[in-house]
C-alpha cells in the first residue's frame, strides 16, 4: 500500500509544479497591499493615531515607522499577519483605503508611469533593419547551389519515361 501511495504521488508531482501560478501586481494598482512609500510627502490619513508594534525591540535600536496598505482583518489581526511584512517589530501605521485608491494610487502612476522607479520600456523602431550593402560572396567553392545535370545515372532530370 506504501509504494503503491509513493509511486501516486511520484507520478501526480510534475502535474503540481506545472499548475504554478505567477502573479504580478504593481504598487499603485488597486489589489496591492504593502508598503506605502512616500518619498517626503506629508502622512496620510491613517486608521489608528498611535502606531502598532506587536514585539518590543530594546530601546537603543530605532525603528522609524512604516506605513502599510493591508486588508481590513489583517490590521484587525495584526500580530498573526505582521510577519507576512516583516514588520513585527517596526512601527506600522494603516494608511486608509480611500486615500490609498484616490490619492496615492493616481499620484504614484503619473510619476512612474512604467509601474516601477528607475525603469523604462526599450525603444521600438519598428521593423528590423536589414542590411542592403554589397553581397557577401562565399569562397568555401564547394558548389552547392550547382545542378548537376550532367550525371550518368538514372537519376538524371532530362530522361523521364
Amino acid at each position: 500500500m506504501k509504494r503503491l501511495l509513493l509511486a501516486a504521488l511520484l507520478a501526480a508531482s510534475p502535474l503540481l509544479s506545472m499548475a504554478q501560478v505567477n502573479v504580478d501586481v504593481n504598487i499603485g494598482a488597486p489589489n496591492f497591499y504593502g508598503q506605502v512609500d512616500l518619498e517626503n510627502d506629508a502622512p496620510p490619513p491613517v486608521v489608528f493615531l498611535t502606531p502598532v508594534v506587536v514585539q518590543q525591540v530594546p530601546s537603543d535600536v530605532y525603528y522609524p515607522p512604516v506605513y502599510l496598505r493591508v486588508p481590513e482583518t489583517y490590521y484587525q489581526h495584526w500580530p498573526q499577519y505582521c510577519a507576512m511584512y516583516n514588520a513585527c517589530y517596526q512601527p506600522v501605521f494603516f494608511v486608509q483605503e480611500s486615500w490609498y485608491l484616490q490619492v496615492y494610487a493616481p499620484m504614484y502612476r503619473s510619476r512612474y508611469p512604467y509601474g516601477r522607479p528607475g525603469f523604462t520600456p526599450r525603444a521600438y523602431y519598428g521593423a528590423p533593419r536589414y542590411d542592403y550593402g554589397p553581397p557577401r560572396y562565399d569562397d568555401r567553392r564547394d558548389h552547392r547551389n550547382e545542378r548537376h545535370d550532367d550525371r550518368r545515372d538514372e537519376r538524371r532530370d532530362d530522361d523521364r519515361r
